[in-house]
């Protein structure tokens, strides 16, 4: 029997291949009818998950040290979660009734601090980052490129102070 490696987990081939005809038939089950275009659509939906599951055990050798402090931003995140839904509501009731597109809403560039790849909690605290600053509805964070140390943060609603330079808030 023939097992490839990936990211540590070894995994027979025949099991790939089994997970994504059980994937394929689970589709075609749940659509409730036979066609081409359902089994088109099955076909790419069960690679674009077998893709998923071999790029989620790739990735899963990879270690995120969590601390305290990351904790804490979490609970940030969603503290600020009512206040921004409210604030981002506003201005498209606003855009609604006016009928104007919100001149204020753009991508900035902002300065991240991308820490060391190695280090694993430097690791936690940049998905951390990334996560917490996406979570809010007035911002999400569009491209993080990791050699020019910054992030292309997309804001519908401005804010008023340029956020951490390490934790995006």
């Amino acid at each position: 029997m023939q097992r490839t490696r990936i990211g540590g987990a070894v995994m027979p081939a025949a099991f790939r291949v089994l997970s994504w005809c059980v994937t394929a038939a689970a589709y075609l089950v749940l659509a409730g009818q036979l066609s081409w275009s359902e089994v088109f659509t099955a076909v790419v939906l069960a690679s674009l998950a077998a893709l998923w599951s071999a790029r989620l055990r790739r990735c899963s050798s990879r270690t995120f040290a969590v601390t305290g402090q990351h904790a804490g931003h979490w609970a940030r995140a969603w503290i600020a979660l009512a206040p921004g839904a409210w604030r981002v509501g506003c201005r498209l009731l606003r855009v609604a009734l006016v009928g104007a597109a919100p001149t204020e809403t753009s991508a900035h560039r902002v300065d991240f601090d991308y820490g060391r790849d190695a280090d694993a909690l430097e690791r936690g605290r940049r998905t951390t980052a990334l996560l917490t600053a996406s979570l809010g509805p007035a911002s999400f964070i569009v491209r993080m490129r990791a050699g020019r140390g910054e992030v292309l943060m997309h804001r519908i609603v401005p804010e008023r102070a340029a956020p951490d330079r390490r934790w995006l808030q």
